[in-house]
Parts: structure tokens; C-alpha cells; sequence
């Protein structure tokens, strides 16, 4: 079986216990795909198993060598222990995460892993959103990437439609980056047109 179609495969299983279920995901030789699958299974847990297993995702992330790969995949298990009510475990994930995410390169890795980490963490404590946004916006003028670029643009968008356009506005007075301006601007006018509809 790959390491795709084993992690695939947590979903449609039911786990007693964590160590029943690193027991299960063992053989995935792929860190980001046992990371994935643990925080996957995880989320059928009870807290104290689910903590475990967490536990047991993010060590399995920390077996790659690419600090990309690395960082990334921390995004699910940090989903997981929001979702079951683990708030301090996860905000304590995402910290390390978002600190990890600062050695990676090249910049548009980071960009994405940035993106990835505020998707999963979106429904947590909006400082770490504003914080990953507020990074993305100082890479965009100092370092060119289309994904810098798109992820600026998306999180933006989300802090608008969220009513946090406000943070969106302060960012972009510092901002040099024509395309984003323009973007923003657009993404705006375009759902403005939508609610008038």
C-alpha cells in the first residue's frame, strides 16, 4: 500500500486507542503522510488519546528532512487538537509551527507553508491569522513570489469577507506591491457587486 493510499485509508477506520492507531500508521515511511494520517485518525479519539496521538503527528513530521516538510503538515494534527478542544496544546503547536516556518526557503516554500498553517488555524485566536499575515506582507516587498503574492491575496480576501477589513486596510498603507493593491481592490469591488445583486 502507498503512503497516500495507507493515509487514506484512517479515515474509514475506527481506533480505540492512540497507540492502536500509531501502531496502524507505522509503516507510512513518509513523515508529512504519518503526521496527516495520525492527526486524521486523532480526531475520532477521546481528548487524552487524541493528545497523544497528536503528539505522535507532529514527531512523525519532524522526520523529514526538508524543513518544508517539516513545518507544513504540523497544520493538520494543529487542526485536530483545536477541533476537539485541546486549545492550549494547539495554540502551543502552532507557536513552534509559525517560529519553524521562519528558517524555511526558498521564500515562496514559506509562503505556502504560511498559507496552509492560517487555513487550518483559521478558526483560532485571530492574533495568529493577523500574525501570518502580517509576515506575508513583509516578504511581498521584500522578496518577489507568485505565492507570496496569491497568499497575501486569498487571506486578505478572508479577512474581509470575516469584517476584519480594517487590519487588511493598515497593512496595505505599507505596502509597495502594486499587483496586491490592485488585487485587493478588485476582490472587493467584485464581492460588493455580488451583495448588491
Amino acid at each position: 500500500m502507498s503512503d497516500t493510499t495507507h493515509r487514506n485509508s484512517v479515515s474509514s477506520k475506527s481506533f480505540r486507542s492512540s497507540k492502536e492507531l500509531i501502531a496502524y500508521c507505522k509503516s507510512i515511511d513518509q513523515g508529512w503522510y504519518r503526521c496527516q494520517a495520525l492527526a486524521s485518525g486523532a480526531a475520532k479519539l477521546e481528548r487524552e488519546e487524541c493528545r497523544n496521538a497528536c503528539k505522535a503527528a507532529a514527531q512523525a513530521a519532524k522526520t523529514e528532512k526538508d524543513q518544508y516538510r517539516r513545518v507544513t503538515p504540523l497544520a493538520w494534527p494543529i487542526r485536530t487538537l483545536s477541533d476537539s478542544g485541546l486549545k492550549k496544546e494547539a495554540n502551543n503547536l502552532l507557536v513552534f509551527a509559525l517560529k519553524e516556518a521562519d528558517s524555511i526557503t526558498p521564500s515562496n516554500s514559506r509562503a505556502q507553508t504560511l498559507h496552509t498553517l492560517c487555513q487550518y488555524s483559521w478558526h483560532m485566536d485571530v492574533k495568529y491569522r493577523r500574525s501570518i499575515l502580517k509576515k506575508l506582507y513583509q516578504m511581498i516587498d521584500s522578496v518577489p513570489g507568485w505565492r507570496i503574492a496569491r497568499a497575501c491575496a486569498w487571506i486578505s480576501y478572508q479577512f474581509d469577507v470575516s469584517g476584519d477589513s480594517v487590519f487588511v486596510d493598515e497593512l496595505l498603507k505599507n505596502c509597495g506591491n502594486k499587483w496586491l493593491i490592485g488585487r485587493v481592490a478588485r476582490d472587493r469591488a467584485q464581492r460588493q457587486a455580488n451583495e448588491k445583486r
